[in-house]
């Protein structure tokens, strides 16, 4: 015979622990996206700092820009590969004052707390400044977004973030036409305008990478059964000289 009380029990217990669990996610989610908000917001600071005083945020800092040591991204020079090689302040760390600036192929990036970044996303509809860090891994992704693939020069950069409020939670809210401003390490304004928002499978990586678009924005979908593509085309000619 069936002891419907020990059922119910039982079902109260599993719904108590999962009531937990998901509240013990929801801290763990919240407390990431604050410490990654605070990260990107210190290291973009830093960024519009160090690029140019006329690429500074309205109301920013106004003090000296840090002096940008030279490098050049070649074996043997102090560049990119000598900076993931000997990561002298480890991702998540405050970032330094001190940047330095390097050309690695296409790709031109400024370091700030031992990490190479190629400047600023910009998303004047959602309110959001984000340093990109140049060098894409899962650890990077969790304090900023990363180029996943591409280069601005070449019209096919490709960058991805988590699906967190402060990075790129609300991409699938953006209307066709919305700005999206890529700020490099000269300080020079490369605009975009969205023109194509879809949810894909997470196995289309070709169709991510291989889009046609000029800029391409990715997240996951909660739960990360889905991925969400924002693809952008140039409204401005940028740089064509490096």
């Amino acid at each position: 015979m069936i002891n419907t009380k020990k059922i119910g029990i039982l079902l109260i217990v599993l719904g108590a622990v999962a009531a937990l669990t998901a509240g013990g996610l929801w801290l763990y989610n919240d407390r990431q996206d604050s410490e990654a908000y605070e990260y990107s917001e210190d290291v973009a600071q830093t960024l519009f700092e160090a690029i140019a005083p006329a690429a500074r945020p309205t109301g920013g800092d106004s003090a000296q820009a840090p002096a940008a040591t030279p490098g050049v991204g070649r074996e043997g020079q102090e560049g990119l590969g000598d900076i993931l090689e000997n990561e002298r302040n480890p991702i998540g760390a405050a970032p330094a004052l001190v940047v330095e600036t390097a050309l690695n192929g296409a790709i031109r990036y400024v370091v700030v707390g031992g990490n190479p970044y190629i400047g600023v996303l910009r998303i004047p509809s959602l309110n959001l400044d984000l340093p990109v860090n140049s060098v894409w891994s899962m650890e990077a992704v969790k304090y900023t977004p990363a180029r996943f693939s591409g280069t601005i020069t070449e019209n096919s950069i490709v960058i991805g973030a988590h699906r967190i409020d402060s990075h790129f939670g609300r991409i699938d809210t953006l209307d066709g036409g919305d700005a999206v401003i890529l700020l490099d390490v000269d300080g020079q304004e490369h605009e975009y305008q969205v023109s194509e928002i879809e949810t894909v499978s997470p196995t289309r990586t070709l169709s991510v990478v291989h889009s046609g678009y000029d800029l391409t924005l990715f997240t996951c979908t909660y739960g990360g059964r889905s991925r969400v593509i924002v693809r952008c085309m140039r409204t401005t000619n940028g740089h064509d000289d490096y």
